[in-house]
């Protein structure tokens, strides 16, 4: 709903404009839904996202340049853009992206864990070519994100599209119903605000039924508050799919592999849950609270993520 209010709200200001839409999948969630009503009366120069779901929309975008999430995220160009022909960033041009290079360094903790430093700082740089040559090729009136950017490439575009005073939107999710808070800039965060009764009170009775239908959700004692993605995770990576996913990883290595290579990597896998883990370093620092004394609860995350990377800032 969001979405297509701020595509509606954009629609009314302008004749027409070119969009970007970054990271920008699921079709099951409406999101293509999306960008074929901004389609209408907006032009899609660019749209990255999963590339099998956005391989079967090429023929309802004529046009549109298409680049595979993942692709992306490794520095492949979208197919149709000849790279070669952007230049280089100078190092004075660098230099304005000092705090974005500090950044996407860090979020390379995920993916290119196994990256030197000097391998990252390459990879980054030709971010900063490829993206830097896209914005001058096409020249985008909005970007739109589907969240904060925090994959490396994403966050890339974020930076160059605030250098140059390009409008960008992105969203935040709620997780009550399909409540979204509109962003254009992940630092200050979403400008929403509440509309209170004329007394200004504030009870269950006044909540909205999606809203009320959550906090008793969260109140009620033995009741599962289980946020909807974690089900969809769990879902996901148990039972039959979990095995599935297990058979397939066997295949691909036996497949890649062709020697008896593949069974010296199966063997050496069945020491790992001996080696350092941070479960065994968890256990070792944790310790039984005492819950009559004040305390914060902070739970923190295990990989990299948005709000840890970039919205967590230094906290990272």
């Amino acid at each position: 709903q969001a979405d297509r209010s701020e595509c509606i709200r954009s629609r009314s200001a302008s004749n027409g404009m070119r969009l970007f839409f970054i990271g920008w999948s699921g079709r099951n969630l409406g999101l293509t839904e999306v960008v074929s009503l901004c389609k209408k009366e907006h032009e899609i120069a660019y749209w990255s996202g999963d590339g099998k779901e956005l391989g079967l929309l090429k023929g309802e975008f004529p046009g549109t340049i298409f680049h595979d999430h993942f692709e992306a995220l490794r520095g492949i160009p979208a197919s149709g853009i000849d790279a070669s022909a952007f230049p280089p960033p100078e190092p004075e041009f660098l230099t304005k992206l000092l705090e974005t290079e500090s950044l996407v360094l860090t979020m390379m903790n995920k993916h290119f864990e196994n990256m030197s430093v000097s391998e990252r700082k390459h990879l980054y740089y030709a971010q900063v070519r490829y993206w830097n040559g896209v914005l001058s090729a096409f020249r985008p009136d909005v970007i739109i994100f589907s969240c904060a950017p925090h994959t490396v490439y994403d966050f890339v575009l974020y930076s160059l599209a605030k250098l140059y005073g390009i409008h960008t939107i992105m969203f935040e999710p709620t997780w009550v119903g399909d409540r979204m808070m509109i962003m254009s800039d992940y630092i200050d965060g979403p400008r929403e605000t509440l509309s209170l009764p004329n007394n200004g009170s504030v009870s269950v009775e006044t909540l909205a039924s999606d809203i009320r239908k959550e906090y008793e959700l969260q109140t009620q004692s033995g009741a599962d508050a289980t946020p909807v993605f974690v089900k969809n995770i769990r879902r996901q990576f148990s039972g039959p799919r979990l095995l599935y996913i297990k058979v397939r990883s066997l295949w691909t290595t036996i497949s890649a592999h062709r020697t008896l290579s593949v069974f010296f990597t199966a063997a050496t896998s069945l020491f790992r849950p001996l080696r350092p883990n941070l479960k065994k370093e968890y256990e070792r620092v944790a310790v039984i609270p005492d819950f009559k004394r004040p305390y914060v609860y902070f739970p923190l995350h295990y990989q990299p993520e948005r709000n840890s990377s970039p919205q967590g800032g230094v906290f990272v």
